[in-house]
């Protein structure tokens, strides 16, 4: 059942991310392109940009239960901090393409 009303759906799924809920980001994101299913023009328009998405939550999610988290060295937390900030950024920016996407449509 999705929670994100279709006009947000980039700040809704950046907020389960922070909130660290990411399959369930994953299950709204899917959820809110399905809803667009009598739109097949959008979903083919899409699609790229959902599986980058879908990636790019996996990898916050890798990244942030990294296992041996405290063994690490300060310096490599912090490249792999950053990179999670990279990836949530990149992630904005794909969900804005899809919102783009659907108003042009």
């Amino acid at each position: 059942m999705i929670l994100i009303a279709p006009s947000s759906v980039c700040s809704g799924v950046l907020a389960l991310v922070a909130q660290e809920n990411y399959d369930r980001a994953k299950e709204d994101l899917q959820d809110y392109i399905d809803l667009k299913g009598s739109y097949p023009a959008f979903q083919g328009r899409v699609r790229r940009y959902v599986e980058h998405c879908t990636d790019l939550i996996q990898a916050i999610q890798t990244k942030r239960d990294f296992p041996g988290w405290a063994s690490l060295s300060l310096s490599k937390q912090q490249e792999i901090h950053e990179k999670v900030l990279e990836h949530y950024e990149e992630l904005k920016q794909n969900l804005k393409h899809i919102e783009k996407i659907e108003r042009d449509s």
